[in-house]
């Protein structure tokens, strides 16, 4: 079970957007194992995809059949490190706890103690 989910509020705590806050979209990688010959496989960074945060430009050709060319503005994932999660019901940046019940496995919020999910 991850910390951070998607449609969950963090704060991004590094990098040229920090202190800024947004909506986790969308979540990638995730202990995927990539080998390559004469290297030792190594293990993909999870990262998220933040609403309007870490936004990149890139210069896409025109090509046919592709309406947008020129510059474009995109979002970029950011790793799961550099986010801290806001609780709903305290309003602040939080750490993540776990706590294990009956009906199974509940994040928790490390600063009021009430359940996130």
């Amino acid at each position: 079970m991850r910390k951070i989910k998607k449609d969950d509020t963090v704060l991004v705590l590094a990098g040229k957007d920090r202190g800024k806050t947004g909506v986790v979209r969308a979540i990638t990688g995730g202990g995927d194992l990539v080998k390559v010959k004469g290297h030792r496989p190594k293990v993909t960074e999870d990262k998220a995809f933040v609403t309007n945060l870490n936004m990149v430009k890139r210069h896409l050709p025109q090509r046919p059949g592709v309406a947008q060319a020129g510059i474009i503005e995109k979002e970029m994932p950011m790793p799961l490190g550099k986010l801290q999660l806001i609780c709903k019901s305290c309003s602040k940046a939080t750490r993540v706890g776990f706590v294990v019940r009956a009906d199974g496995k509940h994040r928790v919020c490390r600063k009021c103690g009430q359940d996130i999910d």
